[in-house]
């Protein structure tokens, strides 16, 4: 007997076959197949980061924006001084550039630039996730608490720039402390800094 069904939601949704064993028909042979190329598909890059991608391309669609991240306008410096860290058409625009030199430097067989790259798509996705989920949240609020949360996005948003610059320091240097990492941001913020980025050192 083979019984098809959906987990996940819309950008992370997976298909799923569950077959019984037990006397097997044509059609649970067929239901066997077909899972082990899906399960094959989804450990390629292009599988891996498909929902990341799928994510990033529906954004843009949804704001008839180039999918092309060379479009001129992604590197017009007003966009980006409006749009940097803070639209979903920014955060789409990276994540598709990064799948698209994690593919090149995978054809190349660049183990370095791939993982970094790889990485990349990975921060972005955690980062869109909390800072839109903050922008949305503030929408709600009026009167002083939407000035408290306007300063405390603000805040978030800078803890999130520091972060990403954290990560892109120990991706090179895994081997330097907090502090060496948080001197190397801002060495007049060391200790503020430390204190944002200490769960983020690698494990030695």
């Amino acid at each position: 007997m083979v019984e098809r069904y959906t987990i996940g939601r819309k950008y992370n949704e997976r298909q799923l076959v569950h077959v019984s064993l037990e006397n097997p028909t044509a059609e649970d042979i067929q239901a066997i197949e077909e899972g082990l190329e899906a399960a094959a598909a989804a450990a390629t890059i292009d599988g891996r980061i498909a929902p990341a991608v799928a994510w990033a391309t529906k954004v843009l669609r949804e704001r008839n924006l180039p999918e092309d991240h060379n479009a001129l306008m992604y590197n017009n410096a007003q966009w980006q001084r409006k749009n940097a860290r803070r639209a979903p058409e920014w955060y789409a625009i990276q994540i598709l550039q990064a799948a698209h030199f994690l593919r090149l430097f995978a054809q190349r067989n660049d183990c370095v630039m791939t993982a970094q790259y790889a990485m990349d798509i990975t921060e972005l996705a955690t980062e869109a996730k909390f800072i839109l989920g903050v922008v949305v949240r503030n929408a709600s609020d009026g009167g002083k608490a939407a000035k408290h949360s306007e300063k405390r996005q603000e805040q978030q948003l800078q803890h999130a720039e520091v972060r990403q610059k954290a990560v892109a320091i120990w991706s090179k240097r895994p081997s330097y402390s907090c502090r060496r990492v948080a001197e190397a941001i801002n060495p007049m913020r060391i200790e503020a800094i430390r204190k944002i980025i200490a769960d983020l050192k690698p494990h030695s």
